[in-house]
């Protein structure tokens, strides 16, 4: 073999050896390229589920927040101011006292709906407001019913007006405002739509 045919054998030798370590070289970068992408879609799952970890415990508190101050509303016990009762204002006192709980509860509803807003974002916006809705029924029947509790009493009645005062209709409200003990409609819905909460969020607190 000539020096000329062993140079030209020897550059065919050098140039599969360049497509070799290239074709290495390329496998190697998709390895890396493919351990990377899994990386990254592990800690975004990771991150991903973290959120929905903590929102499902925000969620959960800030009902259990709302269903405390609404059973608090409903509490017969009213600690009237003695002066005010002495004046001739128990009825104005015991409006004060009553829309103090329905602050509370209003706040506590509003802030929960700032966890429902970021929950649309996660999960489906129907399913989240359809599973808050009951909750929020109840609240605006509480206040719907307090406000006729005290029209029944002449609070916002005009001169000469007359209110019907029928003994069914004051009992069916006052089962509303008043807790009734083990008995209690009121009471045990509003359980169910907790329950109903709970159980939907529970199932991410478990994952973790």
């Amino acid at each position: 073999m000539s020096y000329v045919e062993l140079l030209l054998d020897s550059v065919g030798y050098i140039d599969m050896w360049e497509v070799f370590v290239d074709c290495i070289n390329l496998i190697v970068a998709g390895g890396f390229l493919y351990i990377g992408y899994n990386g990254l879609k592990t800690w975004r799952d990771q991150l991903h589920g973290t959120s929905r970890y903590n929102l499902s415990l925000e969620l959960l508190h800030k009902t259990y927040e709302l269903e405390d101050a609404i059973k608090q509303v409903r509490n017969p016990i009213l600690h009237l101011k003695a002066e005010e009762v002495a004046n001739g204002r128990h009825m104005q006192e015991e409006m004060r006292i009553y829309d103090q709980r329905l602050n509370l509860a209003i706040q506590a509803w509003l802030s929960l709906k700032t966890q429902i807003m970021q929950a649309r974002a996660i999960w489906v916006q129907d399913e989240i407001s359809a599973l808050f809705e009951p909750i929020g029924a109840h609240i605006r029947t509480l206040r719907s019913a307090i406000w006729y509790h005290f029209w029944l009493k002449g609070a916002y009645v005009g001169p000469g007006a007359e209110v019907d005062k029928t003994p069914d209709k004051v009992r069916a409200n006052d089962q509303i405002v008043y807790e009734q003990g083990e008995a209690d409609e009121f009471n045990y819905q509003l359980a169910n739509s907790v329950s109903t909460v709970e159980n939907f969020f529970r199932g991410h607190l478990t994952k973790q």
